[in-house]
């Protein structure tokens, strides 16, 4: 099948592309990222394409990574498209940062690339990963002893980021830039075995396709089924709602119990991640471990993990718990409180029917919902990574995340933004949203009134009271 037939049917079924997006094209000058370009400006009419070519020059290489980045916008200049480079010094970085020169540079290219998303107000980042890589994620995975999620390996669309050619091996991309007569940057450091996934590039997957020519496609089909299979246990732990504080999460053992090995275990990790905000080093051991914990019964019984958490049962309760957070966001949070103001009045029938008719003026800093609805422990928090809103009447959520970014907040913002939860739930994200299931209707018989006081009203406020 054509090449671009083939890629363009594959964006088709990921749902990759909407027309007139603007797309961040991350560029190295190798093969795979110069056949992604190449794609994405032959299907740039079509779709309506903006198109900004985006270069990271780790300054590793010396001369020849200085090649590559003249090569690249010699690449960008032929075909009129503009383009945005960072030179930055990864392993200074990296050892800033107590990172390897992999991480930091991991690090420092998605950092460049949401800027400039943000600085053009583009939709998506498309990034060069393909059928070998994802191969290769997968064996890796199961070299380190992640359960099923790892057989995934890498995802075709992950919130902005977009991986076109994870359709294609690399002969196929290779071939096509031949046939397109196109040449490319080799970069000699693929070709060290010293590194993992060096290895598993050069030496087993040869070996692999030793025994079967096909084996990196066929890793792509039990990455696909993995894919499915997760989709329907991430739906079941979807209804589950996890208590959030600053520095744990909670849940009732018993609501664990009752599910599935694979859907438990999902939870276990999102509870980790919304802590951590990573799930890399976390492997099926780590998750096993918990699962024991988790029937054990045992009060105070306890298992460390990585990145410094710690997960215990608390009469009934499986709690993790970040060991190193607490102090600091303690105060953070506590801070926060103070920011709030909660009035309970009686409903008013004309303010009711305002409401449902939603003609009164929206203010940034005040909010009314029906007070019936606010059940459970109040919390005054900041955002984590996982924490979801129900968006609808239906009481379908979206991640938080994504609503921020649907309402374009800044990045560097979205962290300090202060939100408001009951029993559990996200009721406010300040000047962003209110979640729909806590809306008044003629049925509301008392209405909260939140007020949030950013530090100059506070300020004012307080010298009032004097």
């Amino acid at each position: 099948m054509d090449i671009l037939k083939k890629t363009e049917q594959f964006i088709e079924k990921e749902n990759m592309i909407s027309k007139g997006d603007g797309i961040v094209v991350a560029v190295s000058g190798g093969a795979d990222s110069v056949a992604l370009f190449l794609l994405l400006n032959e299907l740039k009419e079509k779709y309506d394409l903006k198109l900004l070519v985006a270069h990271v020059n780790h300054m590793i290489r010396g001369e020849a990574a200085d090649q590559d980045e003249k090569y690249v916008k010699d690449l960008a200049g032929k075909y009129g498209c503009p383009i945005e480079v960072l030179k930055k010094d990864v392993p200074s970085f990296a050892k800033a940062n107590s990172m390897t020169e992999e991480e930091a540079g991991r690090y420092v290219r998605y950092d460049f690339f949401r800027k400039l998303k943000e600085k053009y107000a583009y939709d998506k980042i498309a990034v060069a990963h393909h059928m070998d890589d994802l191969a290769e994620t997968v064996i890796f995975n199961m070299i380190r002893g992640s359960g099923i999620k790892g057989l995934i390996g890498i995802s075709p669309v992950r919130d902005d980021i977009i991986r076109p050619l994870l359709c294609l091996d690399k002969d196929a991309i290779k071939a096509y830039l031949k046939e397109e007569g196109v040449l490319y940057c080799t970069d000699a450091s693929n070709f060290i075995t010293d590194y993992s996934r060096n290895r598993i590039r050069n030496v087993i997957i040869p070996e692999l396709e030793k025994i079967n020519a096909r084996a990196v496609e066929h890793i792509g089909r039990i990455s696909l089924s993995a894919r499915e299979l997760t989709d329907d246990f991430n739906e079941e732990a979807d209804r589950l709602e996890l208590s959030i504080q600053t520095n744990e999460i909670r849940i009732a053992a018993a609501e664990v119990e009752e599910l599935s090995r694979n859907v438990r275990f999902e939870v276990y990790l999102r509870m980790m991640e919304k802590l951590v905000k990573k799930r890399k080093d976390i492997s099926e051991l780590h998750l096993m471990s918990i699962d024991r914990l988790t029937f054990s019964g045992d009060t105070g019984k306890s298992v460390d993990l990585p990145y410094n958490m710690k997960a215990r049962l608390s009469y009934g309760d499986l709690i993790i718990k970040d060991m190193t957070e607490g102090e600091k966001d303690d105060k953070r949070v506590n801070d926060l409180k103070d920011h709030f103001k909660l009035e309970v009045i009686e409903a008013d029938q004309k303010l009711i029917n305002l409401a449902i008719e939603k003609k009164i003026p929206d203010e940034k800093y005040v909010k009314i919902v029906d007070f019936d609805k606010i059940k459970g422990e109040m919390l005054f928090r900041y955002p984590v990574d996982g924490d979801t809103m129900v968006i609808d009447s239906a009481g379908r959520k979206k991640k938080l995340s994504r609503i921020f970014i649907d309402s374009k907040i800044d990045r560097e913002e979205r962290d300090r933004i202060p939100l408001f939860f009951a029993g559990g739930k996200l009721v406010w994200a300040v000047g962003v949203r209110l979640s729909a299931d806590s809306f008044i209707n003629k049925d509301t018989k008392k209405i909260l009134k939140i007020s949030y006081m950013p530090d100059l009203i506070r300020k004012e406020r307080k010298e009032n009271d004097r």
